[in-house]
């Protein structure tokens, strides 16, 4: 409800209000007094129905957001312990992104998964609802550093670095095991690829999965990625002079997986 439409019914209500008082100490009957509360009940309730709408329309907006920024459509459920390097940042609403343990105190994500707050990373938690398996390590805000070049408009060069206020104490696996490991050489297209995550599972949304998902795709040139269109879900997708340089296209054999907008390993 936003402030004018606030203080109008603010306003009518204290008329109804001060207006029944005023009646009942001049005697009028009990019928103009029951017409004034109704209408005062209407007003209420136009109030919560107004309000009501904008919830609604706040969590459909809400919706379409965590649809285009993290999915893991069409995947399938992770083995325990496949993907160790795996890492779940949560603030106090619960998970909102993922991302790759690169070094026992350092993170990769993307950059639109920056708060302006201190954050909790969870680290080796295969199944989010299971609180006695993992390390959940804080990271205060100017601890999540952007990409230099991060546009938030064209999305180039997503790319964050989050700095953990210590090391993990995750897993007892080697450290070599549990962290991503980076090649010295350009992905070339049609390299197969995996994408892993909690995002949803559907394109029409949904609840997220409590287990780590994931799914089997391939590299496509950027070139081959700037001359596609689709849907994602109900939206229409088009990516003309939407991908640079610095970003990764993969697509799926089956056509029913979709990529991860949030990180890629």
């Amino acid at each position: 409800m936003n402030f004018t439409t606030t203080l109008l019914l603010f306003s009518q209500l204290c008329f109804a209000v001060s207006t029944t008082s005023t009646i009942r100490g001049s005697g009028i009957d009990e019928q103009q007094i029951e017409q004034l509360e109704e209408q005062q009940q209407q007003l209420e309730e136009e109030g919560r129905h107004i309000e009501q709408q904008q919830l609604e329309q706040q969590l459909e907006e809400q919706r379409e957001r965590e649809l285009k920024e993290s999915r893991i459509i069409g995947g399938t459920r992770a083995m325990d312990g496949e993907y160790p390097y795996a890492v779940s940042l949560q603030d106090e609403k619960g998970p909102y992104c993922g991302a790759s343990l690169i070094a026992p105190d350092m993170l990769l994500t993307a950059a639109h998964c920056k708060q302006n707050k201190s954050i909790k990373a969870v680290i080796g938690r295969y199944d989010l609802r299971d609180t006695s398996v993992g390390d959940v390590v804080d990271v205060t805000a100017e601890n999540q550093i952007r990409h230099a070049g991060y546009d938030p408009q064209t999305t180039d060069s997503d790319l964050m670095l989050i700095k953990l206020n210590r090391k993990t104490r995750a897993t007892d696996t080697p450290y070599e095991d549990r962290v991503v490991r980076f090649g010295n050489y350009y992905i070339s297209s049609d390299t197969p690829a995996s994408v892993m995550g909690w995002g949803v599972t559907n394109p029409s949304g949904g609840l997220l999965p409590s287990t780590l998902m994931h799914a089997e795709v391939f590299t496509i040139s950027n070139e081959e990625c700037a001359a596609s269109s689709g849907f994602i879900g109900n939206f229409q997708a088009d990516y003309t002079d939407a991908i640079t340089p610095n970003m990764l296209c993969t697509y799926s054999m089956l056509l029913i997986f979709d990529y991860c907008l949030n990180f890629a390993t």
